[in-house]
């Protein structure tokens, strides 16, 4: 009888040994993987209630004027982050941002701006493109990408 006591005593030690150390690598796992499909949820409710909309553009013949509308429910920071593509369809650029305009460059204002500087829902910035090369007639490409991938483009005629 003894004998069958042990050897139950020394089974039941092992399972809860067993148990405790598959616990202690599956937890942490789990815990991770919850983190994680939290913070991805998390990045794609900012996507979603992130949005903006191009409503206007012109030309003077040497710059040419882009109004893009926030028309999510959330600010988009650092707009001078966002990436500007612009020239000819077919033979666009990348242009960077600057506050001082030089060829191949581009800056913005707000034009309905609550005082805040941040450019909030329902606000419209005015991008300044100051292209590299001068402004002649035929097909344009325009696009606005913000840091959370926000974008929208427009093709038109000068």
């Amino acid at each position: 009888m003894s004998a069958n006591a042990i050897t139950t005593a020394i089974i039941t030690v092992a399972s809860v040994l067993a148990a405790t150390m598959l616990a202690s690598s599956v937890i942490p796992v789990l815990f991770q993987t919850s983190q994680s499909v939290v913070g991805t949820a998390e990045i794609q409710g900012n996507e979603m209630q992130t949005a903006i909309d191009i409503i206007a553009n012109s030309n003077d013949g040497t710059h040419h004027y882009i109004w893009v509308k926030n028309t999510g429910l959330t600010e988009i920071p650092i707009v001078e982050e966002s990436v500007i593509f612009f020239g000819p369809v077919g033979n666009f650029r990348i242009l960077l941002y600057s506050q001082i305009a030089t060829d191949g460059t581009w800056n913005y204002t707000i034009e309905n701006d609550c005082g805040d500087t941040r450019w909030d829902p329902r606000e419209t910035i005015k991008i300044t493109v100051n292209p590299v090369d001068p402004i002649s007639s035929g097909d344009f490409y325009f696009q606005i990408v913000s840091i959370h991938a926000i974008e929208d483009s427009i093709v038109f005629s000068i």
